[in-house]
């Protein structure tokens, strides 16, 4: 890598690094069932949407280094996941709009990776690191109830009976 590339890579670091710490935090001192809460960021909704525009960005790119940044950092582990549970058992809008949020992030993030047909070609290899990272990403939605609350907010739209036209 040249200085340039670096120069990059560490803009591109400290921006996701900004945005993954004004998502909220667990609370200093736990609470009196003995857990310790998680606590939204003012500006997590809007942190949400910045990340998944800089992942979508990042998805033109071959390197991935936001989505290496996001794994590095464990966003989903301690970030993405407390927010979602954090809303666990509310059906309220603001409820229902950060857990859409969140879903619409980790869609990109655990998509399989594509493998090309031509594996001769150096530059089209995935980065070992890139499949550890999805790992990563997958292992840290298996915490129990992060999937209850994604289906309590699918429910309702499920609910809905389909209508025949005629």
């Amino acid at each position: 890598m040249d200085f340039e590339q670096d120069q990059i890579l560490e803009e591109t670091k400290s921006y996701i690094l900004g945005l993954c710490s004004a998502l909220g935090a667990y609370d200093d001192l736990p609470s009196e069932d003995g857990n310790r809460h998680y606590s939204v960021g003012d500006e997590a909704l809007a942190c949400l949407k910045d990340l998944k525009k800089a992942i979508r960005v990042d998805s033109e790119h071959r390197e991935k280094t936001v989505l290496n940044t996001i794994a590095q950092f464990n966003v989903i582990e301690t970030d993405i996941v407390p927010l979602m549970l954090s809303f666990e058992g509310q059906s309220t809008e603001v409820a229902n709009r950060f857990i859409l949020a969140c879903v619409e992030l980790l869609v990109p993030m655990t998509w399989p990776v594509e493998k090309s047909l031509n594996n001769d070609d150096e530059e089209e290899q995935h980065d070992p690191n890139m499949i550890d990272c999805y790992r990563k990403y997958k292992l840290g939605l298996l915490q129990p109830g992060v999937f209850e609350v994604i289906l309590s907010l699918i429910e309702p739209a499920v609910r809905i009976p389909y209508r025949y036209k005629l």
